[in-house]
Formats: C-alpha cells, structure tokens, sequence
C-alpha cells in the first residue's frame, strides 16, 4: 500500500460533509480488488465528541472512530468503487470495540490514525452496485487500537426522495418534514455535556429496571447536522443512546468510557414525529437500547462501558445529583 499522508484533508464532497472542520480523512489508497486503506487525523478536542470530557485519563471518543470509518469508506466507494456524487449513503448496521485503549489517549499533539479497510461483500441490483460491507481496522503505528465494521448502501437521491414521500404520505405525513418546535431538552451536565445543542434527549422516565426518554433531534448542531437531511442521522440515534445509558448506569459516579458498540438501524427515523429511547441494563454491565417510533423499533444500539484507569470525580455527574435533590 502507498504511504498514506496526513498533510490535509480530502474534498468535503468525498465524505458528504459540507463543513471543512469536519473533514477527518486525508488520504486513500486501494491495495486490491477487496483491500484499502485510508489515514485520518483525530483532533485533541472537538465542539461535539470531546464536550464535556474532563478526564485527564480519556481516550479518543469510539463514536469519532465510527465517523472515521464512515467517512473513509465513502470515499473509497466514491474513488475506486465507481460510485458517483452525489448518492444518499444509509449505514443499516454497525459493529465497533476499542482494542488498546491506551494507544488512543488524549495526548499533546493530534493523532494519525490509518484505517486498513477490506470489502467483505457487494450488493448489486441491475448490475450496478448499490451496498457493501466494510470490515476496519484502526491502527497507530503497528498496534491495531479498534476495529469498526459496517453495512451501508447507497441510491441516487431521487430515487431516495421519491421512497421518502411515498413513506411519508403512508403515514399521514407531508414532504418535507416540518420544523419541530424547540425541544425542552436536559441540562447538558445531566449527561455530561456542556453545550446544550449537544444534548439528545429530553423527557426521561424512569421504569422498573429501565429507564425512557424523547430523542431530540434539533438540526442546528453543526455535527450531526451537518447539512439538512430529511431524517434522524444514525450518528443522532447513537449518540441518544449513549446519553440515556450515562444516566441509566450505576456506575456513573466514575468516569464512563464507550469501550464498544453494536447498532441495528431497521428504519429511517423521522425527525417531526416522536422518537422514544428506552435503555435497560444487561446483565454484563452493558447497555440495550430500542429506539421507537411509529409503533415499531426503529433501530437497537447495545453499548459496553468500562471505567477510566484512575476513577476521579465525575463534575457533571455531581451536578446532575445535586439537582436532583
């Protein structure tokens, strides 16, 4: 494979983001028919995935490596796979784990991250490809730090609108989604946050065993929304999940890191009806979330946790405790 660089990164329109500091992957190569890599740079700190991170001990967030991995192989299918711009990219499910924790602290400097990516299967329809899956590994230097594996597929954006209008007016719904009214969301230390706009849930209720909230799907977060999509990016699904099981967990008093994730997206989410987030416990100390909508599961995200190697004092967990009070 052909050295990989790190010195910019590549055409917004490549990864399909709109915003520049966005933009994580800086080069792509194909190795064979099945085997690509491509390099990207992991920022110390970022508006979105580094918010509300106070642990001197953290590592980079798993779900930046999601988005990594993401961006990385859209490019390649766009470079080297044929697939033309634009396209309208779903990921139907996504396995990810951190390996080696400590290779992947927060450090000084941003850090270079080289993605070996093999192409376990296409899907073709009519000759022409529209899905594949994904398998990556996540390496610094020679030590492999994750591994993130996923299922995406791909239509041209008005075969996708056309889907889009015929669900919606099935439903009762028109086109396009309508504005949702200002969402009465959390306190942003209820889940460890500090920007509110950071904030996806609303609403919690406990239960017996359980605990459910309102996912918020506000568009003006520059991140998840990017640029206007017609529904609840998966990323949004994911990152609603992670906030209700923070404060699901019992263990929340100590620092709390996502160590692995495996998500099922059955449906597309709509962003003007009401999406439900229900989190229990597993017996394995893990989380199981079902997110709801339509009477029907929209996607299920089971999430593992482990505790920084030097618990410290959680800020926003004490808050949160404290207002509860």
């Amino acid at each position: 494979m052909t050295a990989l660089n790190f010195a910019h990164t590549l055409d917004r329109r490549l990864v399909h983001r709109h915003a520049n500091s966005e933009v994580f992957v800086t080069a792509v190569d194909r190795v064979d028919e099945n085997h690509y890599g491509f390099a990207a740079q992991l920022p110390r700190w970022h508006p979105f995935f580094s918010d509300g991170c106070d642990d001197p001990h953290a590592c980079h967030d798993l779900l930046l490596l999601v988005e990594v991995a993401r961006q990385g192989s859209f490019a390649l299918a766009h470079t080297y796979e044929a697939v033309p711009l634009p396209q309208q990219f779903l990921i139907r499910w996504v396995n990810a784990q951190i390996l080696e924790p400590d290779a992947l602290r927060i450090g000084d400097t941003p850090l270079d991250v080289v993605c070996h990516c093999r192409l376990v299967r296409r899907f073709h329809r009519e000759q022409q490809l529209v899905g594949a899956i994904c398998e990556n590994e996540v390496r610094v230097g020679d030590r492999t730090v994750a591994r993130i594996d996923f299922s995406a597929s791909w239509m041209p954006p008005e075969l996708f609108e056309r889907l889009r209008r015929e669900w919606r007016a099935s439903c009762g719904l028109g086109y396009p989604p309508s504005a949702r009214v200002e969402p009465t969301r959390l306190h942003p230390y209820t889940v460890g946050r500090t920007n509110p706009l950071n904030v996806l849930i609303e609403a919690v209720v406990p239960g017996d065993g359980a605990i459910e909230a309102t996912v918020v799907a506000d568009s003006r977060n520059p991140t998840l929304f990017d640029h206007p999509v017609d529904h609840v990016p998966g990323m949004a699904q994911l990152e609603a999940a992670r906030q209700l099981s923070t404060i699901a967990c019992p263990a929340r008093g100590r620092h709390l890191q996502l160590r692995s994730l495996r998500a099922e997206f059955a449906f597309i989410a709509e962003p003007d009806v009401t999406l439900s987030c229900h989190t229990e416990l597993t017996d394995d100390g893990s989380t199981r979330s079902r997110l709801r909508q339509h009477d029907r599961t929209v996607a299920e995200i089971n999430l593992g946790w482990s505790a920084a190697s030097a618990p410290s004092p959680n800020r926003a967990v004490e808050q949160w405790e404290v207002a509860r009070t």
